[in-house]
């Protein structure tokens, strides 16, 4: 399974072809900062609205969150899934 990035959504594909057609061109565009680790914190009681390339400790880091990634992945475990290693751009997370 391949996931690549076409006009800001996320996809997954199973043939590799289609995946190297959009990975080609994700690699010719230039390269940001997530935008986690571009925003200012922000008081507890917000919601977050996952970006590509964000992850709970980026998120936790740049929002402020007291107790970090961890305490982030806890109060949004049901959002997130099993895995706190695998967010999906679009997720919604609770901030406190």
């Amino acid at each position: 399974m391949y996931w690549y990035q076409n006009n800001g959504g996320w996809y997954w594909t199973s043939h590799q072809s289609v995946y190297q057609q959009y990975a080609g061109q994700a690699a010719a565009q230039p390269q940001y900062a997530p935008r986690a680790a571009q925003q200012a914190p922000q008081a507890a009681g917000h919601d977050y609205t996952v970006r590509a390339g964000d992850t709970l400790s980026t998120i936790a880091a740049a929002q402020g969150v007291s107790g970090g990634w961890s305490a982030l992945y806890e109060q949004n475990h049901s959002t997130v899934g099993g895995d706190p290693n695998l967010i999906m751009p679009g997720q919604v997370l609770h901030l406190g």
